[in-house]
């Protein structure tokens, strides 16, 4: 599997036009997260667990830029990767808010499924910081922002219910959860 930033630049941009010419409607939700986790699918993409992961992670810096550091949301629009929207009004199974797609992924049965797409707790946190450290101090170098810096955004995330979570991904480590 490729690192967060030479996925992030070199496969996410085409695996997003996979899911959505693939997918019959453009959004993160049960429905659509288990059709992810069946057999075969990953075929289509370059990186089906990577892309997941750029998923969580662009949804999660919309919600904070957008709730934590309004003054900021604007620029943050103008550079912000393309995403698929967690909050599916269709209400096809209750992911709803950021940190809803790694619940959805941690109370999966099917860890070893999970382990073939590297959708683990160790590559979650390869992306947490390319893109809370790296894409966001790049960010907040870059352009006129007022309040976004890295340290705040991690903090922020700690305090909000609907970015923070505790149940463990499984491990790349086979018997460890």
């Amino acid at each position: 599997m490729a690192s967060a930033p030479d996925y992030f630049k070199n496969g996410y941009g085409r695996d997003i036009a996979v899911f959505t010419r693939t997918v019959p409607h453009s959004y993160l939700c049960g429905w659509t997260l288990n059709w992810l986790l069946e057999p075969g699918v990953e075929k289509s993409f370059h990186d089906l667990g990577g892309m997941v992961m750029c998923l969580y992670e662009a949804n999660l810096l919309y919600q904070l830029i957008y709730t934590h550091f309004r003054c900021d949301y604007l620029e943050w629009l103008a550079v912000s990767p393309a995403f698929i929207d967690c909050r599916c009004p269709s209400c096809h199974g209750g992911v709803f808010y950021p940190v809803g797609i790694l619940n959805f992924f941690a109370n999966n049965q099917n860890k070893e499924r999970l382990r073939e797409l590297d959708f683990t707790t160790e590559r979650l946190a390869e992306f947490d910081h390319f893109f809370q450290d790296e894409y966001i101090g790049r960010f907040a170098a870059e352009r006129d922002v007022l309040m976004v810096t890295p340290e705040r955004v991690r903090q922020a995330i700690a305090g909000d219910p609907h970015c923070a979570w505790n149940p463990p991904l499984p491990s790349r480590r086979v018997g460890e959860s």
